[in-house]
């Protein structure tokens, strides 16, 4: 109900038609339908909002305020569709000003039965209402007029004869006659301009539909057009977007292509690699197996070195005590001579950086027999074993080159020392004579170790009948270093040096594999060839033993 619903004032009165409907919105582009409740009343269709419905329907009454008035009198009713609307209702007349009034119905019936009362209403005009009153004024006047001419009649009856009052009776009769046809061919006239409305009304429907088709067409063509340029465009940004796809799709074809190429050669030079790969696995297996038959022979080693170690440790004892007599004898013989306090100090500086040097290398030595005994990579144990090798190395190379330094020293100067001593004192000459040859004989013994120690011949160099000045101590050392380089020794020639040893022995180059099966042929013959260095040092070595105790 409208909210200006005065309650104190309806209209109950009957209505020709009520109902609900959808009414398209009055907006220009709008396509909004929205329900409504219309009554048609006599010229005039009235609409409310759609909950007035229950109103009139519950007390018989309509609201005299609606929503909306609409004067259908004089308009073209006709049926139409709608987009999402099949069944509609157009109202048409040159006096709406936004075009026509559109409403819709659920079934076809409905859409009938409403342009059926719609089209009768639409008879009730301002013009057909004052014809219908100018005629029955006219039939009013006209039988006022007879009622007249009957008084006058009645009144003069009895003043004239028969024969004139047939006569005018007569005119009347034909005048009433006339009027009576007059009356039919206006009835008629107006069948035939009911007709012709109806006939007009007709075309005009027609010439609407056919407007409106035509507008339809119109408005399909225009939007057919659009579309047709829209897919034109999108055609063009498609076949561009196609061209692009296909360059680009031939770039990759030609990327793909090479880098299937590339892939192939890859491919073989992996499989060459794990070939080489392969060899070099079992190389290093095999490698692995020797390391592990030398760890076991170390072991061995080094517990005969432990037992050697007792035998040198009674050694050192006997030798310090033949040391303690010669440090007396040469007392004596740096006070008898004089010698200066310089020579002793520099002497006994000379015994303590020997004896440093000597605990780095048996220091070096034991990180030597730890790393090998541990089983770690072979890249690992290069890092770990390197520093001690590379002091292994130093000191070696310190002895060799002290000994040549010792072997070229002048003879005149140690001669002078023995001839001063037998003329002082020529008793005791004699018993230091027998000293001297005794360590002579110990000091060869030593150099005869230390060569088969280093590896290398010093044959070249110059010596003499003499002993050399060197201490006790690190002749030993040197003896007791021997049997910790035998595995060293085994991977070289007799004639190297100790820097040309420890840089082929810890070659970390990826060998080929031709390579690898030559140096495992050379590994091979390496270990035989290690086993028979072993048992000739060893020999060697107990000969050398014996000769010092004796």
């Amino acid at each position: 109900m409208s909210d200006n619903h005065d309650e104190s004032f309806s209209v109950f009165t009957k209505v020709q038609l009520s109902g609900i409907l959808l009414k398209k919105s009055f907006a220009p582009h709008s396509n909004k339908w929205s329900k409504r409740f219309f009554i048609v009343k006599e010229g005039f269709l009235l609409y409310y909002s759609e909950s007035e419905k229950k109103v009139f329907d519950k007390k018989g009454y309509f609201n005299i305020h609606p929503k909306g008035v609409i004067p259908v009198g004089g308009c073209i009713i006709q049926a139409s569709t709608e987009l999402g609307q099949d069944h509609v209702i157009r109202i048409i007349s040159d006096s709406f000003v936004h075009g026509s009034l559109a409403l819709g119905t659920e079934t076809r019936y409905d859409q009938d039965r409403w342009i059926e009362v719609l089209q009768e209403a639409a008879r009730i005009t301002w013009e057909n209402s004052r014809m219908g009153e100018s005629i029955i004024r006219d039939l009013e006047s006209q039988g006022l007029q007879l009622n007249k001419e009957k008084q006058s009649y009645v009144v003069n009856n009895n003043q004239q004869v028969l024969i004139p009052f047939a006569e005018k009776l007569h005119e009347e009769t034909i005048a009433l006659r006339d009027e009576i046809d007059k009356n039919e061919e206006l009835e008629k006239l107006n069948m035939a301009l009911d007709e012709e409305k109806r006939r007009l009304e007709q075309m005009i429907k027609e010439f609407h539909k056919e407007h409106e088709m035509m507008k339809l067409e119109y408005e399909e063509t225009i939007a057919a057009m659009k579309m047709v340029q829209q897919d034109k465009e999108a055609l063009q940004s498609t076949t561009q977007s196609l061209m692009k796809s296909l360059s680009e799709l031939e770039d990759e074809k030609k990327k793909i292509l090479q880098s299937l190429h590339q892939t192939d050669g890859q491919n073989t030079q992996m499989a060459y690699a794990s070939q080489n790969l392969q060899v070099h696995l079992q190389g290093i297996e095999e490698e692995r197996q020797c390391l592990l038959e030398e760890k076991q022979e170390i072991e061995e080693r080094f517990q005969e070195n432990e037992l050697r170690a007792k035998v040198l440790e009674e050694e050192k004892q006997i030798i310090s005590q033949n040391s303690k007599q010669l440090l007396s004898s040469l007392s004596d013989l740096l006070t008898e001579q004089d010698l200066p306090e310089a020579e002793l100090r520099l002497e006994v500086t000379a015994r303590l950086e020997a004896e440093r040097r000597l605990r780095v290398a048996q220091d070096s030595v034991h990180h030597l027999e730890g790393a090998l005994q541990t089983d770690i990579s072979p890249s690992a144990l290069r890092t770990k074993i390197l520093p001690d090798v590379k002091k292994l190395r130093q000191f070696f190379e310190h002895v060799a080159e002290e000994a040549r330094l010792d072997a070229n020293m002048p003879v005149i100067m140690k001669n002078a020392v023995y001839a001063r001593k037998t003329l002082a004192k020529k008793a005791r000459s004699q018993l230091l004579e027998q000293s001297r040859q005794e360590n002579a004989k110990t000091l060869d013994s030593v150099n005869g170790m230390k060569t088969v120690v280093l590896g290398i011949s010093l044959d070249g160099i110059p010596t003499t009948d003499t002993p050399l000045k060197r201490s006790l101590s690190i002749m030993i050392s040197k003896k007791s270093l021997k049997p910790h380089l035998n595995r060293t020794r085994s991977t070289r020639s007799s004639n190297e040096t100790p820097t040309t040893i420890f840089t082929h022995f810890f070659n970390n180059q990826l060998p080929s594999a031709q390579q690898e099966t030559r140096k495992n042929t050379q590994r091979g013959q390496n270990k035989k060839q290690r086993n028979l260095d072993s048992e000739e040092h060893y020999k060697t070595r107990k000969n050398h033993y014996h000769d010092y105790r004796l």
